[in-house]
Parts: structure tokens; sequence; C-alpha cells
């Protein structure tokens, strides 16, 4: 059994949902008992946009984030894309994997891909595959806005 939920506070234009100041996705897959989910909520920040995220990156969710990330980056005229990942419990391969290839589209638009305040798990696990020598990382988001 698998039970999937959509919630977004934006109209079903999705062309379009990064022309507002504030958006939210939120996604939600029960399977077989079990739920994984993850919350994104994106603002328009002076040097481009914040992403926000809350909840679980991994297979079942990973392609919600690589939806949001590739419409942000379809808008473009943005100096640099900050991901918040302070309230992310769990990221796997998959979610590596869509930040890295993020990164890879963000220098190709001349954009700054930045990750903030990973929290201790999900820093561990990008110190071990080595994620920091291609993404810059920070502890804080201003620090994450300096020289932008």
């Amino acid at each position: 059994m698998c039970v999937f939920i959509f919630e977004s506070n934006y109209t079903a234009n999705t062309d379009n949902i990064f022309d507002k100041n504030y958006s939210s996705v939120r996604i939600q897959l029960a399977i077989h008992g079990g739920s994984m989910n993850v919350e994104i909520n994106t603002k328009k920040i002076n040097a481009g946009f914040m992403m926000q995220l809350k909840g679980d990156v991994d297979i079942t969710t990973s392609f919600v984030l690589k939806q949001n990330l590739d419409k942000m980056l379809k808008r473009g005229g943005a100096k640099a894309l900050l991901i918040n990942l302070s309230d992310v419990r769990y990221i796997d391969s998959v979610g590596v994997w869509v930040l890295a290839e993020a990164s890879k589209n963000c220098m190709t638009q001349g954009m700054k891909l930045r990750l903030v305040e990973p929290s201790a798990p999900v820093r561990e696990l990008f110190r071990l595959v080595s994620l920091e020598s291609l993404i810059e990382i920070f502890t804080s988001e201003n620090e994450a806005c300096e020289g932008l």
C-alpha cells in the first residue's frame, strides 16, 4: 500500500511558482506503514533563492527536491541558491546526487550553490563522500550570504 499526499500554496501553473516571494511544498509518502517526508520552503533573497528543507531526502522524496531545483534554475537571474539543511534528519545517495547535480547546473549558469547548516548526521555523510570538495558548506545563513 502506498499513500501519496502533495500540498502546495501556489497555483497549478508551476512554471511561474518562483515569480512569488515564497512558495511551500510538502510531500509525504507512507509505504507499508512507514512514513518518509520532506517539506520544502523557498523564498526570494537579494542574491537569489533560499530553500529550507525539513525531513528526509531519500529515494522516495528526492524527485520533489529535484523538480524544485530545476524550476529555480530555469527561472535564472540569480547569483546564488542557498539550501538550508538544518532540519534534514536523513539524506541518502540519491539526495546527495540531486545536490551534486544542482551544483553542476548552477555552475553552468554562473550561479553558486551553497549548503547551509547541515545537521550533524548530514554533515558527516557529506564528509564521508567528499561532497564538501564540490559544494560550499556554511554554518549560518549570514555566512553563506557574505560575498554574494
